[in-house]
């Protein structure tokens, strides 16, 4: 069940669910809370919002597209007001 975001479109919540959930990507995973409706697209990353989560709004899954940071992804976040909550916990692929 996942909602993605797009490089060009903004991401709404709540999150609607989909019928095909596929394998995490993110090099990132970690918990959200948000005090908007809308996400808008950060430039150098590829995010997915996944609806569930155990306390915050959704789960992020982030992946770099390279020349950014995950230090500039949540500067990013925090200027949407889009906040980590709990461990960011990093997943190596490959």
């Amino acid at each position: 069940m996942t909602q993605y975001t797009d490089t060009t479109r903004p991401t709404t919540l709540p999150f609607t669910a989909q019928a095909h959930p596929e394998e995490v990507f993110g090099e990132y995973v970690f918990e959200v809370t948000a005090d908007t409706q809308v996400i808008e697209p950060v430039q150098g990353w590829t995010l997915r919002l996944w609806p569930q989560a155990r306390l915050g709004d959704g789960t992020l899954e982030a992946s770099t597209q390279g020349g950014t940071t995950l230090h500039d992804l949540l500067t990013e976040l925090e200027a949407q007001h889009v906040r980590p909550l709990g461990p960011i916990h990093f997943k190596k692929h490959g």
